[in-house]
């Protein structure tokens, strides 16, 4: 049942569902942009740590991951990122997964508001999609790539889904749900969460449920609210207004819990 947690920001379901907005998060001043913090394994989260960041119109120094990829998401504003010297176009919209030990580095030329996704880079061997070296190319690099995506190029007119990304990491996803309509999430023991970027409505467990209980406590989301799912819980969330919702699941499972 979904219940009040000790942090005072964000509602659990025995450490299996959690909801949090980021409103209620405090923001962290970094080098060209101001980041906050949403879910990570301290709100349970086995493998994915979400957070989201507000870059500064100008120019954000560069920076590696050494032992995750990153995987983030254009909620609003337009610029470049540049992964190994590789300018690549973001307006929003937009999702890029880089992968670990690549260089990369945000240019805002508007202020951007991004949603954040690091996953432990723990697939064994290469990773398949990411760019060439550009020291190593003997012509200009493409500024086109699987790894960075548009979603009014994914989209399909009638349909509420559009998958972004489909990588060994991580699949990211745009779903849009009408006033009055539920849709239905199960984690399947991995990670799974949903960001509402518009609209409101509530969420609650249906499934598994003790023996004589109608259904878990519903809790109200909205824009800027993040649901993390982790265990084998069902969660429906029923729309009151339009919303646009991005899912981001991992693909490997979460570590058994102790």
């Amino acid at each position: 049942m979904l219940a009040e947690v000790t942090r005072d920001v964000g509602q659990s379901c025995e450490g299996i569902v959690f909801v949090i907005n980021e409103r209620s998060v405090e923001p962290t001043q970094l080098a060209g942009r101001t980041s906050k913090t949403l879910i990570s394994a301290a709100n349970g989260s086995g493998i994915i740590t979400h957070n989201t960041a507000v870059f500064a119109e100008g120019h954000a120094p560069g920076h590696v991951h050494r032992v995750e990829d990153e995987v983030f998401f254009v909620n609003a504003g337009e610029g470049e990122v540049w992964i190994e010297g590789v300018p690549y176009g973001l307006r929003a919209g937009t999702a890029v997964h880089t992968a670990s030990e690549l260089v990369h580095n945000i240019h805002a030329a508007a202020p951007l508001h991004l949603l954040g996704f690091m996953v432990p880079h723990t697939v064994p061997g290469s990773y398949a999609d990411v760019p060439p070296l550009s020291r190593d190319l003997d012509k200009p690099p493409e500024n086109r790539a699987s790894f960075v995506v548009y979603a009014d190029e994914r989209s399909v007119p009638g349909e509420p889904r559009s998958e972004l990304l489909a990588t060994e990491r991580v699949t990211v996803a745009l779903v849009l749900a009408s006033p009055g309509s539920d849709v239905t999430y199960g984690a399947y023991g991995r990670d799974l969460i949903v960001h509402v970027l518009e609209g409101g409505g509530e969420v609650r467990v249906v499934a598994p449920l003790t023996e004589g209980a109608d259904g878990g406590d519903a809790v109200t989301v909205d824009a800027g609210s993040a649901i993390l799912l982790t265990g084998d819980e069902v969660a429906v969330l029923s729309a009151r207004e339009d919303m646009r919702l991005l899912e981001v699941r991992a693909t490997e499972w979460a570590p058994a819990r102790g």
